[in-house]
Parts: C-alpha cells; sequence; structure tokens
C-alpha cells in the first residue's frame, strides 16, 4: 500500500518515488499545497474504492498518516 501511496504522491506532486517516505509531509515538501492536497485526496479515494470524512482529510498530512487512514478504511468495520 506505502508504494502506491508514495506513486500516487510522486505523479501529482512531480516528486521522484525515492524522496518520498514516511515522513515526507505538508511540512517538508514544497509541492504539497492545498490544491495538490485535494488532488493527492481524490486519488487516493478512487484507487482505493475509499471516501474520507472532511476530518480525516484534514489530518492527512504524511505518508504515515495516509497509510494509516486507508489501513482503516480497508480494515475496520463500518460504523
Amino acid at each position: 500500500m506505502k508504494e502506491i501511496i508514495k506513486e500516487i504522491l510522486s505523479v501529482v506532486l512531480d516528486v521522484p518515488m525515492h524522496e518520498l517516505d514516511d515522513f515526507s509531509s505538508t511540512q517538508t515538501l514544497e509541492q504539497w499545497d492545498s490544491l495538490n492536497h485535494m488532488k493527492i485526496i481524490a486519488a487516493l479515494e478512487e484507487h482505493f474504492s475509499v471516501s474520507f470524512t472532511e476530518q480525516e482529510t484534514l489530518e492527512m498530512q504524511s505518508v504515515k498518516l495516509i497509510e494509516y487512514t486507508i489501513s482503516c478504511h480497508l480494515s475496520c468495520p463500518p460504523e
């Protein structure tokens, strides 16, 4: 899953995949602005067939947090 997330970020942000790690975030990547954040969210929702809440969208500010949120959607039963 992490490789897919990194691939999506790489395409949207135009950053080589090898430069992305768990700690890549809105704070460490200049290209990860609010517009690109929404593009990332849309691409993730489409690829993983999930729908994020507004709160989740705001919280997914790093590769690690994105992976955690998607894992929850794929493995946790709906509330």
